[in-house]
């Protein structure tokens, strides 16, 4: 039976309604919401079978939070502040036209991914109104203008070894270098050390450190105008790097001291008196423009203090949707407390699916250990959801241990040559996500420069992580922390994150020495299919070794819950089965009954891990709002305690199924011949080529990915 769709931004459901098919119609998806259908615009008179349709229900387009009288932070100049939001695509002026009917005056929010605007209305007014403006069918979201708060010398050792003195990444000339990090934040000092050019004063393409200085808006100007150090501070432990007449301050260089930075000036001493982020065209917008500047990886060490899906949380999650090769590292808050258990405390934006979002820790120090512990104000999860918040955590500081603060560059207000560090009083997440942000340039730069598979610097093997993969690898380097519950879980989310257990080096110590096996495919997979790989682990001296652990990670497309779903599946060498995030005690679960359906991070723990082949799949469960193409691209990182690397061979007797004793291609040199029909790609996704049984293909030296029948092989031509 046919139904005959009402026309515009509706709810659709009903049996056999899915993303694809209302595509193929012409129908405009939103979103999926769970137990609800597709927010979606459906043309006039389509005829669908099985198709039901209705207004979206109020409560789908009404912040919680105006529901529940949460309202304080968004109060200005006595009146409530409300973001009223369109859909995409549509015309600003209809949703101009709509909100003006109702006797407000909208105040243009500058979007190019939606249309939106905002208004102030009284206090007891602003539920009332929001209900009022929920009722108009060009309007898709309208909530609270929440205020966004502002949230490293012995930090680098913490995040490449946890060994004081030993900067293992460092001295692979691994520092950020080629690297554009971006900003968010209240000014940056260029006149510092730091950041300073004695050539070339003003920030610009030629400049040596900054790129770029946008002024975000008219509370903000084109330097660092509050005293409070804020925005210098984050920059510093990012990618600050001391000019070379000033030396005596090198101990404190940022994390990826060889990148250079695009700015986004948002604050001043009119934004709240220098302790929020104020800015006049949203995040969505605002990322795009540190994108098109060369920024791939962006802090914001700041937010608000709501668990919730807000506008500038979609705004991420869209952004990273349309830009995969992107990540966001976002601050998680500092609105928790001593003894606090998974308090629901992280705050939007850092509740974006697809962001990094990191927690604190203590200072580090190698004998008092306070990066041991999670810093009392760090804010936990989980999510509005129930997602797993924050995902990682590196140091911020904790007065309650020595050292307590965080080291970084000071900032003068008067554009005169400085060179200083400042720590009394830097201690919040705000400096430990760009510890984060800095180890995830590296980790780009690893990768970039063609690190992988062998651990050697080899251009050949390089390619353009997604953001997707700098996210997996941080979550696969993250370790417990010794007066923490073990991971995973929402008040440290994976661990403390330390490079050497996940990146790999052919020249490596026995002590780091491990096996690392990455899949970036940026093709992505389709509902009902599955991704086989095969994966050797632990070595030749042993039976077990000490851990493998599996990370799947994949960038969601925006929509309050998950969209698409999914599913880690591991069959061990020991014979048995583990899904992804079903845990017990810090290690997976197995032969579970059940999954995760929430994250779209899915980790396999084991401890011991047996030698052997360990089949690893990735099955996509449910994609309700795929890319074009009906796929969803991934990234996945396997890694285990070796003691061996990747060159190293092994043969294991006690698992014969490890063994593919029938490939569908010979390797001879440089000539790979196919035995049966199969498909070739780059390591970075790219399709090289279709061929047929017989064919043979010359290929360059690096690493691809022979996909044949419903199985994956990896091949490195050298």
């Amino acid at each position: 039976m046919f139904t005959v769709l009402i026309g515009g931004w509706v709810l659709v459901n009903g049996e056999g309604v899915d993303a694809g098919t209302l595509r193929s119609y012409g129908v405009r998806v939103y979103e999926y919401v769970p137990g609800y259908g597709y927010i979606a615009d459906v043309p006039e008179g389509l005829k669908l079978r099985g198709a039901n349709v209705r207004p979206v229900p109020e409560n789908l387009k009404v912040s919680e939070l105006l529901y529940q009288g949460k309202i304080e932070d968004a109060v200005y100049n006595g009146k409530v502040r409300l973001i009223v939001s369109g859909y995409p695509g549509e015309d600003e002026g209809d949703l101009f036209n709509a909100i003006s009917s109702f006797g407000l005056t909208p105040e243009r929010f500058p979007s190019s991914h939606m249309p939106r605007f905002k208004v102030s209305v009284p206090p007891g007014d602003a539920l009332y109104v929001a209900r009022r403006l929920a009722s108009m069918d060009a309007v898709s979201k309208v909530e609270p203008d929440l205020r966004k708060y502002l949230w490293n010398n012995n930090t680098r050792w913490y995040i490449q070894t946890r060994v004081e003195g030993d900067s293992l990444v460092w001295a692979h000339g691994i520092n950020g270098e080629g690297e554009i990090g971006g900003v968010m934040d209240t000014g940056l000092d260029y006149y510092s050390c730091f950041f300073r050019d004695t050539t070339v004063i003003t920030p610009g393409p030629t400049h040596r450190k900054v790129l770029d200085y946008m002024v975000l808006s008219s509370y903000a100007d084109d330097f660092a105008s509050c005293s409070y150090s804020h925005g210098t501070h984050v920059s510093g432990t990012f990618l600050g790097n001391p000019d070379s007449a000033s030396a005596i301050f090198y101990n404190y260089k940022g994390m990826a001291y060889g990148a250079k930075i695009v700015f986004g000036d948002a604050g001043g001493p009119s934004c709240g008196s220098c302790g929020s982020v104020c800015y006049s065209s949203s995040i969505y917008d605002i990322l795009t423009d540190f994108y098109t500047r060369g920024a791939r990886v962006i802090n914001f060490s700041w937010g608000s203090s709501f668990n919730t899906y807000s506008s500038s949380a979609r705004d991420v999650d869209a952004f990273m949707w349309d830009n995969p090769d992107a990540l966001v590292s976002i601050s998680s808050g500092n609105s928790s407390s001593s003894g606090a258990s998974e308090d629901g405390t992280v705050g939007s934006p850092a509740t974006a699916k697809n962001a990094l979002t990191v927690g604190a820790t203590g200072a580090f120090d190698e004998f008092t250990k306070p990066h041991e512990r999670r810093a009392y104000y760090s804010s936990q999860g989980p999510t509005y959801d129930g997602r797993i918040k924050p995902e990682i955590l590196t140091p911020g500081g904790d007065y309650n241990y020595s050292p307590s603060f965080i080291a970084s560059a000071r900032n003068r207000t008067d554009r005169t040559y400085s060179c200083s560090v400042v720590s009394s009083g830097f201690q919040g997440t705000s400096m430990a996500a760009p510890a984060a942000a800095g180890a995830a340039l590296l980790v780009r730069q690893y990768f970039r420069e063609g690190w992988y598979p062998s651990g050697t610097k080899d251009t050949a093997n390089g390619f353009i992580p997604q953001g997707s993969l700098l996210k997996a690898m941080l979550i696969a380097s993250a370790q417990p922390l010794e007066y923490e519950p073990v991971p995973p879980n929402s008040e440290i989310g994976f661990g403390g994150i330390n490079l050497s257990r996940a990146l790999y080096f052919a020249d490596m110590p026995p002590e780091y020495r491990h096996r690392l096996f990455v899949v970036d495919d940026s093709i992505g997979i389709s509902a009902g299919d599955t991704a086989v790989y095969d994966v050797t682990v632990g070595c030749n001296t042993s039976m077990y070794t000490d851990y493998v652990k599996i990370v799947l990670v994949w960038t969601d497309a925006p929509g309050t819950y998950l969209q698409n779903d999914l599913d880690l599946i591991v069959e061990g060498a020991d014979g048995n089965v583990y899904h992804g995030n079903v845990f017990n005690d810090g290690v997976s679960v197995p032969n579970p009954s059940g999954r995760d359906y929430l994250n779209p991070v899915e980790v396999v723990y084991v401890a011991p891990a047996k030698r052997g082949t360990w089949r690893v799949k990735v099955y996509g469960r449910a994609l309700n709002n795929p890319k074009p193409g009906g796929v969803q691209p991934y990234s996945l990182v396997v890694v285990d305690a070796g003691p061996c690397g990747n060159d190293e061979g092994l043969s294991v007797k006690e698992t014969p199924r490890s063994r593919v004793n029938h490939l569908p291609y010979t390797v001879s040199g440089r000539s790979v011949r196919f035995a049966k029909d199969a498909k070739v790609y780059a390591v970075d996704g790219r399709l090289i080529g279709r061929f047929t049984s017989g064919q043979r293909v010359t290929l360059g030296r690096g690493v691809y990915f022979v996909v044949s029948g419903d199985r994956s092989y990896r091949i490195t031509i050298r």
